[in-house]
């Protein structure tokens, strides 16, 4: 089932940052979610009320007051992302991205060691300087961090960051930049 079209009644939430809102809403109703937090986001609070209608309704509540942004379905994974970015970092094409029981610290790492990234935050002036979000099940052992392999060719960073965010136990993912320049970026899996 489209994520977008989940039925919803009487959905509220009051006074939260733009992204913070939309993870609210990822949890609520167990989606995954990602987002490109590329451009600098203009309002300080959203407030959305829905009494009754889709995933969708709420999406298009939250998207009309950040101007700039929009919202698509992509391989079971809402995207949040900007109107117009010509130069996003999830545009980047891969080659390849191996990594073999891995926990999303080591993800982390692996993605910012992709020649092709190296070579975009070499190319736009940006430091990747990344607070990557563990994961963390609680077993037996009481501590043991979520590990997965992947073997990927031929596809964007953002097919990538899709692709992990649809893994059990994960909600969202979402890269941004901040910094007076927006001269740094960073990638969190959730």
């Amino acid at each position: 089932m489209d994520p977008a079209a989940k039925p919803v009644s009487n959905y509220e939430d009051v006074g939260y940052q733009f992204s913070i809102a939309l993870d609210h809403l990822a949890q609520k109703y167990t989606m995954p979610i990602g987002l490109d937090l590329e451009i600098p986001v203009e309002r300080q609070s959203v407030s959305v009320r829905v009494p009754q209608g889709t995933v969708a309704d709420i999406l298009n509540a939250i998207i009309a007051q950040e101007p700039g942004y929009k919202w698509a379905e992509l391989n079971g994974v809402i995207n949040v992302m900007p109107e117009a970015n010509s130069n996003s970092v999830l545009d980047l094409q891969i080659a390849h991205l191996h990594v073999k029981d891995a926990d999303f610290s080591e993800i982390d790492t692996a993605i910012a060691s992709l020649p092709e990234v190296k070579r975009w935050l070499e190319q736009n002036h940006v430091t990747e300087n990344t607070a990557t979000v563990l994961d963390i099940l609680i077993g037996k052992d009481g501590y043991n961090p979520r590990r997965v392999s992947l073997d990927l060719r031929d596809v964007t960073l953002r097919e990538i960051m899709n692709r992990i965010v649809r893994l059990p136990g994960l909600h969202s993912w979402s890269v941004g930049r901040w910094g007076e320049k927006n001269q740094y970026f960073g990638i969190v899996v959730d």
